[in-house]
């Protein structure tokens, strides 16, 4: 059976998050072939390497039925609000208040932090120490650098 896997991401294009998503993506692909992967997008912008997985405009996460990983704060805001996907997850690869786009509000940054609907996962144990004890989060997963695999194992362990 073919497990659907949906990750949300702003942009496809030539950024760090989309290049490292990619990368990965692409080579758990050469090895797996009962994981049907999607990026969901919010820009369609041209990417740096060529995805081998499908790419969906983000309204399209609204009704997937397949679990959603979010790769940043706008993503993950987004997918809190889906009906369709089954589990929701948040991979905190970035700290959200650091890009110099964004604007920083420690409400709502603490609120999202908080989501009773997602699942939050750390990219190494410095940031999840670091946003448990700042945040008082209750990261209790660990994913490095976009390893689908471990992705896999922490859905499996969620019920």
């Amino acid at each position: 059976m073919t497990m659907k896997l949906g990750f949300a991401l702003s942009s496809i294009g030539d950024n760090e998050i989309a290049n490292n998503f990619i990368n990965q993506a692409n080579e758990f692909l050469t090895q797996r072939y009962d994981v049907d992967i999607i990026g969901f997008v919010n820009n369609q912008e041209k990417p740096k390497r060529y995805p081998t997985f499908g790419i969906m405009n983000i309204n399209e996460m609204y009704d997937y039925d397949g679990a959603v990983i979010a790769l940043d704060q706008s993503t993950a805001q987004k997918l809190s609000i889906c009906p369709g996907p089954r589990k929701r997850f948040w991979y905190l690869w970035n700290l959200p208040w650091t890009p110099a786009k964004t604007v920083f509000s420690f409400e709502k940054t603490f609120a999202w932090f908080h989501q009773r609907n997602m699942i939050l996962i750390a990219k190494d144990d410095i940031y999840k120490g670091l946003l448990n004890q700042t945040w008082g989060t209750n990261i209790q997963h660990i994913v490095s650098d976009f390893n689908i695999h471990q992705f896999l194992e922490v859905i499996r362990d969620v019920k």
